[in-house]
């Protein structure tokens, strides 16, 4: 099985940027995985999914048997961003209507046919769709010495060691 986190894909879309949280991905992902008494499973986590995967495996290690971790960052509230993500960061903070097909051309090696172009679009028909787009990326705090860290953002401690992920 695999499923969207809220926002993406298709799934329900939050219409408020600010309903984007990892903490709030983190809980969505884990009552998932307890409301449906999933056992074993194999966590593939990428993008975003990295640190909402690997948190859930730590709250919920007797569900998780396995993690497939793919281009991702341990913990987004860390001062990790290069400044491609900066000027990533900057530029969906102003910038209302995400071009989802045109990051996505952007992002890959070979160019995409226009099928597939739209394939990535199709999820967000419209600007309000958008709105996950937007949300998680602004949780991030800019790099630098004065970031703030964000509110549950030791959600990614190991259980009572205190130990980064």
């Amino acid at each position: 099985m695999a499923v969207d986190h809220c926002g993406f894909g298709r799934s329900d879309k939050p219409l408020d940027p600010g309903w984007q949280s990892l903490e709030r991905h983190v809980e969505l992902t884990g009552s998932l995985l307890s409301d449906l008494d999933l056992r074993d499973v194999t966590l593939v986590c990428h993008d975003w999914g990295g640190p909402i995967g690997l948190t859930v495996a730590l709250a919920h290690a007797e569900r998780v048997s396995r993690m497939v971790i793919l281009d991702t960052a341990i913990d987004p509230h860390e001062g990790w961003m290069n400044e491609t993500w900066v000027r990533f960061r900057d530029f969906v903070e102003r910038t209302e209507d995400i071009p989802v097909g045109e990051i996505m051309q952007g992002t890959c090696l070979h160019w995409l046919p226009d099928e597939v172009v739209a394939a990535y679009e199709a999820p967000f028909p419209g600007v309000e769709a958008k709105a996950a787009l937007r949300g998680l990326p602004m949780t991030v705090p800019r790099p630098g010495p004065t970031s703030p860290r964000l509110p549950g953002a030791s959600t990614a401690h190991f259980a009572g060691t205190g130990d980064r992920c």
